[in-house]
């Protein structure tokens, strides 16, 4: 579709950028609020005008072309323009011409740059965001002569299904400054910080962000408007303040742990609704800035924060200046805000200093001021009249300091007229006794690491309401329904803030409210746990964030936090010190969730945004290199093909969108850092934790941005600690689950989709029981999606009667184990190189194995991948290759003596052909450990697939093998014209199967069925059914058929309502004694005939299935 702008301007010319316009079509709707209009370009040049265009759609195919013909100065290095539009995600491309004809940049597009590829979803990629305003900029990388705009091309994203045009066009913008992000030494952020939390999730960026990069920070006069007057709970006022500026601007600057730094005011004239406010140049941190607006009489019109965050400044910091008292209008003095103020026990003495403003003459004026815990309980309520109006008033108070913990001291200050003259609020804390472990009542009994633990987490993000709503109906019923449902609750995931308001003044009052509530309820002892996601860190912590390779913090409204910030790692362990020694023996307390990095993930990246580029990262990426390199910049310079002068000029290297995997020396570094990095930390914690709690129950977190799941199974083994995941429904969380146990780690699939879900439930009980050794499950419920009370609600009382029948063979599946043990191998390595993600994504080799193994044959496989331990291999006899194309020696290695010590490993021609930080293929198996003397892949006169004479095995491309005279390499199987199609080499006591190109496994079950038989033993048992995944389990008494009839979204949508009313599906299991009569299913406790060895029956879809077959016939 293509829109003429022509005819949607003005009835007047309107110069653009020197182009002159001329339209004649009537003039568009008057333009919104001045709220709604964006700011001045951060450019800092002249724009074009905001142009309107009509509300409408278009169903015609492709993007939406807005054309400009718009001539641009030829030395312009960024353009950028403002869209108004209510999807975000809509991508944007500039058109552009010059000289060489026409060109085509991409929004954040570098010149001269692969392009990252599109991932719908991402979001907050944009340099700023007004309300439904975007910036979208492009950096041009030389000056072009006869440069022109002559369209921008919109793509609509997914969640623009409707194909809907923007609102509204402000620009374009350009600029003969533009430091791409990426090369910025200076960068800093600034957002909204909005109260009451929008959602439970976040109250930061709500309405507004943005990015600086190498330019002086400042607030556009929109978002310093939106801030105060775009919440109308802000507004305490009847003034307009769209069409003009309040009379007073006041502007506190404080460290995120309140202390105050700086302050300054605003007035008239100088201060307009078009003011922009400049702010000063602070170290890399975070602060907030309170702004107060005043009206002529000096009366509250409104407040609001913005929090600024100097993300990098590699300039030398200045010197430090000693602090200067800040005086304010209305303040509290006595308190201190980097720590304790005192300790627990008298009232503290402090001052309420007023220093009254030219415009309050309505006396006498009175201050009330309040103290509350952080969980609302008011300790003090005090009112103070001032009836005369000297220069400052300093009324003495008594703040409570009885109990450890941090307290709000709130105080306003009204006039004889009761209008609100000023509003504060601060916190101060008070350090609890020195931490003294429980005294238990009774003894803790041994710590049983092995066994079946199922959760129920019963909170999932921070909310500061929370604690509020423990008693209401909501938190009881959940709590009477774990009991019901056979599971342990869990309360207190990621709530840092609130354990640790003020540095070092721990409150557990939470844990003692929720635990005594448990037990009014009937459950003895719950699992709590401390975590960092999102805004659950405490405001004094703020902020050490997870940053991108264009230096912009993973999102915008929802903080990650980098895990190498050492202020983070050192908190983190404070608090899980202070928590264990205090209740390491409390009867109360069931077990521990150790959320151990920030939010879900360690480097949680969200492609194709990858981290982390923040300061302290790069930091600890060069002292990496430094040891790795032996301080030899040199070796560095050769080894990346790189000139760097000194180490302070080594920066992490850029993902390049333009390889298929990131195959340079300097990425390997990159990753390998990483990955070493991760395994450090969390066996430093885990250890920390362990000696704290020597015999409690611990599990911990590790999935989302963690990396190889089997270089972590050491850590969790040596420490004792259980293994948990999110999306416990899917093929990743099984495959992890499966690579765990086989490390002789218990492992807990967790799920992840908002309850209460039954098809969810159903799926992550179904991938713990086929991971065999079942261990529990934890199923996340979430204070933050119960804020209304469920009881009776039908789907609670479902899941509750499956986890229920669940727990009641518990013990009995807990002994089975899989019936036919063979093993997928993960190539977990090229999977991050090839995605760029520390979030190790199944590639689409796994996911066909996975699928095939569990729903065409049944019988499900394990799994281990190339970080995995050479014992942890030793428990599979078979281990089939799924797409381990990129393999590091010390994998190969593991792998060779595996087959050597009598292992069997089915292979391709492209396992091990490349050795990561190197494009050159190398064969590092066939060629370097086989002894194959030449690999050629597509040999010319083959063409298509090729398979065997029985048609069991079929390859989609057929490669070519030399072996030299001597090898003890031997077709085992040859194609239709007699040529080999896969080779058998002796290596050791084991053997490799090697396949002569890459499998079409969808064709070839019968050879994988067959070759599984022959080396891990037999699996009499044939099911059949419409789309049903099983894999058969033994335990001590007897065979166990777990199986799902699957829905067509794996069942994770669907309600016990959906699911019983789906058509029943027949599923049929043959191979079953003849002598048996009938079987047994555990999860609805019902009885069915088996005749002539095969059973029928009707399964429900979606719900999890456990046929047992009985030894005792």
């Amino acid at each position: 579709m293509t829109i003429n702008i022509h005819s949607l301007l003005f009835t007047t010319t309107l110069a653009i950028l020197g182009t002159t316009l001329t339209a004649t079509a009537a003039p568009p709707p008057p333009p919104p609020p001045s709220l709604s209009q964006p700011p001045p370009s951060p450019l800092g040049e002249t724009t074009g005008p905001t142009i309107h265009l009509p509300s409408q759609t278009t169903d015609t195919p492709g993007p939406i072309k807005i054309p400009f013909d718009l001539a641009l100065p030829d030395d312009t290095r960024a353009i950028s323009i403002w869209l108004q539009t209510p999807h975000p995600d809509d991508r944007i491309r500039f058109h552009l011409r010059d000289t060489n004809g026409p060109f085509i940049l991409t929004e954040n597009q570098l010149e001269g740059t692969s392009v990252e590829p599109p991932q719908w979803g991402v979001r907050y990629s944009t340099h700023a965001r007004i309300n439904d305003w975007t910036l979208r900029q492009s950096i041009l990388a030389k000056p072009h002569p006869q440069l022109a705009l002559t369209h921008i091309e919109i793509s609509p994203s997914p969640s623009n299904a409707a194909k809907k045009i923007p609102r509204a066009l402000h620009g374009p913008t350009t600029s003969a400054q533009g430091t791409p992000r990426s090369q910025a030494t200076h960068v800093w952020k600034l957002k909204d910080f909005v109260l009451p939390k929008q959602s439970s999730l976040n109250w930061t960026a709500t309405h507004y962000y943005e990015y600086g990069y190498d330019r002086p920070a400042a607030i556009p006069p929109a978002a310093w408007r939106q801030t105060l007057f775009g919440n109308t709970k802000n507004n305490t006022s009847n003034n307009n303040p769209t069409s003009t500026a309040p009379a007073r601007l006041d502007l506190l600057l404080r460290a995120t742990n309140g202390t105050p730094l700086r302050f300054w005011t605003l007035t008239a004239p100088g201060l307009t609704p078009d003011s922009t406010i400049p702010l000063p140049r602070l170290p890399e941190g975070a602060y907030f800035l309170d702004l107060t607006a005043r009206d002529a009489h000096d009366t509250l019109a409104a407040q609001g924060r913005i929090v600024y965050q100097v993300l990098r400044d590699d300039a030398t910091p200045p010197a430090s200046q000693p602090a200067t008292p800040v005086a304010l209008p209305f303040q509290l003095e006595g308190i201190t805000h980097d720590g304790a103020t005192t300790q627990t026990g008298s009232p503290l003495p402090a001052t309420l200093r007023i220093n009254p403003l030219p415009g309050w003459t309505t006396w006498p004026l009175t201050a009330r001021w309040t103290v509350q815990t952080t969980d609302g309980l008011i300790l003090a309520d005090t009112t103070h009249t001032l009836t005369t109006a000297p220069s400052t008033h300093t009324p003495r108070i008594q703040l409570p300091a009885d109990q450890p913990g941090a307290f709000l001291f709130t105080a306003t200050l009204t006039d004889a007229s009761h209008r609100l003259l000023s509003h504060i609020q601060e916190t101060y804390g008070v350090s609890p006794p020195p931490a003294n472990s429980f005294i238990a009542t009774t003894p803790r009994p041994p710590l049983d690491y092995d066994s079946v633990h199922s959760v129920s987490l019963a909170a999932t993000h921070y909310d500061r309401d929370q604690i509020k709503r423990l008693p209401t109906d909501t938190f009881p019923h959940l709590i009477r329904w774990a009991v019901t449902a056979r599971m342990f609750p869990s309360i207190g995931l990621n709530w840092h803030g609130t354990a640790e308001p003020v540095q070092g003044c721990y409150q557990w009052r939470f844990f003692d409210k929720a635990a005594a509530l448990a037990r009014e309820q009937g459950h003895p002892a719950i699992w709590t746990g401390i975590g960092y996601t999102g805004d659950g860190l405490p405001e004094w912590l703020w902020f050490e964030e997870l940053m991108d390779q264009h230096q912009q913090t993973i999102h915008a409204e929802y903080h990650y936090v980098s895990p190498f910030g050492p202020r983070f790692r050192a908190a983190r362990n404070r608090l899980y010190q202070d928590f264990l020694a205090r209740h390491r023996d409390d009867p109360r307390l069931a077990g521990v969730l150790l959320y151990s990095g920030p939010s879900e993930g360690y480097i949680t990246d969200t492609g194709p945004m990858i981290a982390d580029y923040s300061p302290p990262a790069r930091e600890a990426f060069r002292e990496y290199l430094k040891k790795h390199y032996n301080s030899d910049l040199a070796t560095l310079n050769r080894r990346w093909n790189s000139v760097f002068k000194n180490w302070n000029q080594v920066t992490p290297p850029h993902p390049d969108w333009s390889q298929s995997w990131e195959s340079s020396p300097a990425w390997w570094d990159f990753h390998s850092f990483k990955a070493g990095w991760v395994v450090e930390d969390l066996a430093d914690f885990f250890a920390r934790a362990r000696a704290a709690a020597p015999d409690l129950p611990l599990m911990s977190y590790a999935k989302e941005g963690f990396g190889c799941t089997g270089n972590l199974a050491p850590v969790f083994l040596k420490n004792r600690i259980r293994y948990t995941n999110g999306g416990g429904e899917t093929q990743a969380s099984y495959v992890q689950t499966s690579i765990m146990r086989n490390h002789g780690v218990p492992a807990n699939p967790e799920g992840h989709y908002v309850m209460p879900n039954i098809g969810s439930v159903s799926m992550v009980i179904a991938n713990s029981l086929w991971a065999g050794q079942y261990q529990g499950q934890n199923i996340m419920w979430g204070l933050v999606w119960t804020k209304t009370p469920h009881v009776g609600v039908p789907e609670y009382e479902a899941v509750a009667r499956l986890t229920a029948a669940m727990d009641k063979h518990a013990a009995e599946m807990h002994l089975a184990r899989p019936l036919q043990p063979w093993a997928g191998y993960f190539g977990s390595t090229r999977a991050m190189l090839e995605s760029r993600s520390f979030r190790n994504p199944l590639n689409a080799e796994a996911q066909t194995l996975a699928s095939l193994t569990g729903g065409t044959l049944h019988n499900l496989c394990s799994w281990v991948d190339d970080g995995s331990s050479l014992d942890a291999l030793r428990t599979q006899p078979l281990i089939v290759d799924s797409g381990a194309h990129i393999l590091a020696p010390d994998a190969l290695t593991r792998l060779l003596d595996y087959v050597r010590a009598g292992g069997i490993f089915v292979s391709t021609t492209d396992t091990a052909r490349y050795r990561p930080g190197d494009p050159a293929p190398v064969d590092a198996l066939l060629r370097g450990a086989l002894g194959a003397t030449r690999v050629t892949r597509s040999v010319p006169g083959i063409k298509g697939s090729a398979t065997d004479t029985a048609n069991t095995l079929t390859l989609a491309r057929l490669d070519q093998i030399e072996w030299p005279a001597d090898t003890p390499a031997h077709a085992a199987l040859k194609t239709t014209d007699g040529q080999p199609l896969v080779w058998d080499v002796s290596f050791g006591k084991g053997r490799f199967v090697i396949l002569r190109g890459s499998p079409s496994w969808r064709k070839s079950t019968t050879w994988l069925d067959a070759l599984a038989r022959e080396t891990a033993g037999p699996q009499p048992y044939a099911i059949t059914g419409e789309n049903v995944m099983a894999r058969p389990l033994r335990g001590p008494g007897g065979d166990y058929i777990v199986f799902v009839a699957m829905m067509p979204d794996r069942g994770l949508n669907h309600t016990h309502a959906t699911l019983t009313e789906a058509p029943r599906r027949t599923v049929r299991i043959s191979g079953l004694p003849a002598t048996l009569t009938e079987a047994s299913e555990l999860i609805s406790e019902q009885t069915h005939p088996v005749s002539n060895g095969t059973l029928t029956l009707e399964a429900i879809p979606g719900i999890v299935h456990i046929v047992k077959i009985s030894k005792k016939l």
